[in-house]
């Protein structure tokens, strides 16, 4: 009988932690943005506030998070300078390698354990573009956004998220 309710008991947490894993994993993410007018802003805001598993592209399936859970914004947690983000901006490795230095022991009440990876906005002719900045001191190449399209964003945030990849653990 004590085994029988030991091997219940056993397969009681099993069955509980499993499903406690289960579900959505989203990066953890600081945007910089470069540019400065506030239609980036707006259009992120209106992403974030549209979204939902239904309306994320496909390529959400080839990443390793299933989107963005947390984005600093509108705040900077990271203070980086200028100099330093225009360097980030045009891909210099030690730049990189000092900013993911800070990205990885980041913590407050939201971050655990360091940001997953940083958001390069830059204004272009016709929108944005995005580039991905990994713990791991990768980047992305740089992805465009059309002005007002959440699907161009949608697909440019996640094609810039495959170098967070290899580093990421939900």
């Amino acid at each position: 009988m004590a085994d029988l309710f030991r091997s219940f008991i056993i397969l009681f947490f099993l069955v509980s932690c499993s499903h406690a894993l289960a579900g959505v994993k989203g990066y953890k993410v600081v945007f910089l943005d470069l540019t400065s007018d506030q239609q980036f802003k707006m259009l992120f805001s209106k992403y974030r506030s549209s979204l939902d598993a239904s309306s994320v592209s496909s390529c959400w399936d080839d990443r390793r998070g299933d989107w963005i859970d947390v984005a600093y914004f509108k705040t900077q947690p990271i203070k980086i300078s200028r100099e330093k983000l225009n360097l980030l901006s045009k891909g210099d490795a030690v730049a990189a390698k000092d900013f993911s230095k800070s990205m990885v022991i980041y913590q407050d009440e939201q971050i655990s354990s360091g940001f997953d990876g940083a958001y390069l906005v830059r204004a272009e002719k016709n929108g944005f573009a995005i580039r991905g900045i990994s713990m791991g001191a990768v980047f992305s190449k740089y992805f465009p956004v059309r002005k007002n399209s959440l699907n161009s964003l949608d697909f440019a945030l996640c094609s810039a998220a495959s170098v967070f990849d290899a580093h990421f653990s939900p």
